[in-house]
């Protein structure tokens, strides 16, 4: 193992550095406010659509075919005809009391949570409560997505008064999802029926849908009026004309929604279209590098990409159209897409080509740039540029569904790929396999994408194998680590567990040097070995206060009869404490020899004591009694608290690095700098649950390195280590990229 350096470790709290620091009372007051604000306004929208919707709900049902249907609407109109009034203020109150729970819960950590959630997954599921609960999670994923913009400052800000870096999207108790839910704990105070609760559902998502970026942009300005993350700006304008609905076709070719509903595709269409505007217009951009048209194209109107075209350029074949060079696809290390973009092979008027390659290509430029990925293991992945477009060509679901198996399949490389060296034979057998699987799509892949799935599965059945390897050979390492841990921890225990034993007693100097040396090893083998709750410790704790207690001196006839019924146990569990650490068996012996002597002398003490009792008449019987009691309460102890000087740094400040490292958690990857000024990748293996030391290794479980809190957070606020991204590499890649392309970056 590796130098140990210092102690424990880490939290992330990354919020703007600018934005006001208030008190939790402030901070708590502001929450209430948006609270009120976002409830006040949604109600009021409600209110105000009424009418019209009850009209609505009356059209439908007449042209609804079934009498099923149209039962169901007029039930709907019934309610807002009839009860619209405790509608709203169920709402209200619903909202409040869901926004008060969650707020209690992120003071509180996310156990209960966590717990709650565990029990769904254990639980039978209503098929009424699953219709439900997807429809719940449809509309609001309809609604965050009309607000996106303003919900994604929103979040940061409220994520920023609750002091919880992770109390966004779902956790956000102002967001669409809790509104909903609201909606829906409001429609049971009623005793809808379950599907007439969807039809309301469905009305209250399709009402409140254009109002709501207006709602949360008034709650985000409010709240850069108060100086919370003023610097964030998305979400503060006007919001513009959101793109289609879902179930809506868009006229540059097709939805493709993400798992939640949002067409993540036309999103980006709409805002590269818009950053390629702003481009134009000033001569840069970051899509300066991304040709707009112009002179080096060939005529758009006579050649227009083709999947089988791309095909063969997948497969090596050499193409007559835009001169590209196979050989730099085969290279790897260039990302091609621009020069296919540039090539001509796209017409002008196929925008929806031409976005795709310019998406594609941009999330290759995020995957070349990535530091963690090794270049040898990168030049595999950039083999698959032209595989990667097709599928985006043939399935916009691509950008949208995180679940997608062509994306599954570069994360699990990508994950695969960090902290990979050419030493070794895993490091060997997994570029191996990495080159197999690209090799295999540039060969078998032309239109089913199934392909990747199977690959997928391959490398997945290779990865759990060697994470078997690797978490054998951490066990090994934190074995040996725990149990230094647990001798230097009990070294100090020990000591200080003799020293309240014998603390104000006169003992014989043989009993010293017994408790000084062999007992003590018995101590610690137990403490280490089974721990303080264990029989084991225990037992040898209490057969120290019995020895100490059988060397005094025997006052009285009770306490020499009490000494000679305790021998045999006590003698038994000497014997067995001095086995347990293998004493020599003669040593053994000259330590029992010696107790022989150390009693005789004790009856003999006492008895000399009880002649002068008798014969003192100032020592009354009382008194005598009393010493008695304090021989016999030899066990009473404080409270101990150990002074671990060895895992405690007075000097080391409490700070967001501490905080940081704290909350490390097993599987993280972290970048250390090197005196030399190289860089070394290690994961989080294990942590230490006596003094909080993490041990690092490498992607086999070896090349272990131990570091405590206090050094790892120094590290931290130095700049000589920083944490990897653990989200999934396309997951990142689309963020940046929407994130790149907002307007005013």
């Amino acid at each position: 193992m590796s130098d140990t350096l210092q102690r424990n470790v880490y939290n992330l709290n990354s919020f703007d550095k600018s934005r006001k620091t208030l008190s939790p009372a402030e901070a708590l007051a502001l929450l209430h406010a948006c609270r009120d604000q976002v409830i006040e306004d949604v109600c009021r929208v409600w209110q105000d659509k009424r009418t019209p919707l009850q009209d609505h709900l009356l059209l439908q049902a007449d042209q609804s075919p079934t009498l099923e249907t149209r039962n169901l609407y007029h039930a709907a109109q019934n309610i807002l005809q009839h009860r619209s009034e405790v509608l709203v203020l169920a709402l209200r109150k619903h909202f409040v009391e869901a926004f008060e729970s969650q707020i209690r819960t992120s003071e509180r950590g996310s156990n209960q949570a966590k717990a709650g959630g565990l029990s769904m997954e254990l639980s039978l599921i209503d098929e009424d409560d699953f219709e439900q609960s997807l429809a719940l999670n449809k509309a609001a994923a309809r609604l965050r997505y009309d607000s996106v913009e303003e919900l994604a400052a929103l979040d940061q800000r409220i994520a920023a008064l609750l002091r919880d870096p992770h109390a966004k999207e779902e956790g956000n108790p102002l967001g669409a999802k809790a509104i909903c839910q609201a909606f829906l704990s409001a429609c049971d105070q009623l005793e809808a029926e379950a599907k007439v609760k969807l039809v309301l559902l469905q009305q209250f998502d399709q009402q409140i849908a254009r109002e709501l970026p207006g709602i949360y942009q008034r709650t985000n300005q409010f709240l850069v009026g108060k100086e919370i993350l003023p610097t964030i700006r998305v979400g503060l304008s006007t919001p513009k004309e959101r793109s289609p609905r879902v179930n809506e076709r868009h006229e540059t070719g097709g939805g493709a929604t993400t798992d939640n509903g949002q067409d993540l595709f036309a999103l980006l269409q709409r805002l590269l279209a818009q950053s390629a505007g702003a481009s134009v217009s000033t001569g840069g951009g970051m899509l300066g590098k991304l040709s707009t048209g112009g002179s080096n194209h060939v005529a758009a109107s006579e050649h227009t990409i083709s999947i089988p075209l791309l095909t063969q350029l997948q497969r090596g074949e050499a193409i007559s159209t835009g001169g590209l060079d196979p050989a730099l696809l085969h290279n790897g290390s260039v990302n091609i897409l621009h020069d296919l973009r540039s090539s001509g092979m796209v017409a002008n008027d196929n925008h929806v080509d031409a976005f795709t390659i310019d998406i594609v290509a941009m999330l290759f430029d995020y995957i070349f740039d990535d530091r963690s990925i090794p270049d040898k293991l990168k030049a595999l992945i950039g083999r698959l540029q032209i595989p990667v477009l097709k599928v985006a060509m043939l399935d916009k679901q691509f950008f949208s569904k995180k679940s997608h198996p062509a994306r599954r399949l570069l994360d699990e490389i990508a994950a695969a790929s960090i902290g990979w060296c050419e030493e070794g034979e895993y490091n060997l057998n997994l570029y191996q396999q990495i080159d197999t699987i690209v090799q295999s799509i540039l060969a078998d892949f032309s239109d089913d994408v199934s392909l990747f799935a199977s690959l997928l599965d391959s490398l997945q059945a290779f990865m759990q194998t060697q994470q078997i390897n690797a978490e054998t050979a951490v066990e090994l390492s934190s074995q040996a680590l725990e149990i230094a841990e647990r001798k230097e921890i009990a070294s100090v225990v020990v000591e200080d567990k003799i020293r309240q034993a014998s603390s104000g007693k006169t003992l014989p100097e043989a009993i010293q040097t017994f408790l000084a040396g062999p007992w003590h090893q018995v101590l610690t083998h137990a403490f280490v070995e089974t721990g303080e709750a264990s029989p084991a410790w225990q037992v040898h704790l209490q057969t120290m206060h019995d020895l100490i207690w059988s060397v005094a001196a025997k006052r009285n006839t009770e306490d020499r009869l009490s000494l000679v019924v305790m021998l045999p146990d006590l003698l038994k569990h000497l014997r067995e404490g001095m086995n347990s650490i293998q004493i020599d068996p003669r040593e053994r012996e000259i330590v029992f020899s010696k107790l022989v002597t150390c009693h005789a002398d004790a009856v003999k003490a006492g008895l000399q004591y009880q002649q002068v009792v008798q014969n003192s008449p100032s020592l009354s019987a009382h008194d005598t009694a009393d010493s008695v009691v304090e021989i016999a309460n030899y066990t009473q102890t404080e409270n101990e608290s150990y002074d671990l000087s060895a895992v405690s740094d007075p000097d080391e400040p409490e700070d967001e690095h501490t905080a940081c490292a704290r909350n490390l958690k097993k599987g993280v990857w972290m970048s250390f700098l090197n005196e030399d000024g190289s860089e070394r990748l290690a994961r989080l293996s294990w942590i230490s649950s006596l003094r909080g030391i993490y041990l690092f290794t490498n992607n086999q479980g070896l090349e272990a390195l131990t570091i405590a809190l206090p050094r790892l957070a120094s590290r931290l606020r130095l700049g000589e280590a920083h944490i990897l991204e653990s989200s999934p590499l396309t997951e990142r890649a689309v963020e940046n990229l929407i994130s790149n392309l907002q307007p005013g970056q």
